[in-house]
């Protein structure tokens, strides 16, 4: 495997691992919400999957943007730049978290 491809795998195979692990975290809470509750809780989980996909694509949108943002700026050497584009990413992200919580509880 050349040197790339491995360089590749490394950033691959954490970003999928990520998402089996949180599709595998949905599927045990139903097993367990459906024998331990029963079929009307199991029809609440399931419709509630989508808004946690969707609040999880949202939510990762500022972190995944600034993170090519502060490579290109710390490859410069602009360390106040990088830091500041990850400040940035770091307010959008909760600020957007805050946000679907108070939609999601009303």
């Amino acid at each position: 495997m050349n040197p790339k491809a491995k360089r590749l795998c490394c950033y691959i195979f954490p970003a999928v691992g990520s998402l089996f692990v949180t599709y595998l975290y949905n599927v045990m809470d139903g097993i367990f919400v459906g024998r331990g509750v029963g079929s009307a809780a199991l029809g609440a989980v399931n419709i509630g999957i989508p808004f946690i996909t969707f609040a999880v694509a949202i939510v990762s949108i500022f972190p995944m943007r600034d993170a090519t943002v502060i490579a290109i700026r710390m490859g410069r050497g602009d360390k106040e730049g990088a830091n500041h584009a990850f400040m940035t990413a770091l307010s959008l992200t909760v600020l957007t978290a805050v946000i679907l919580t108070i939609i999601a509880l009303k």
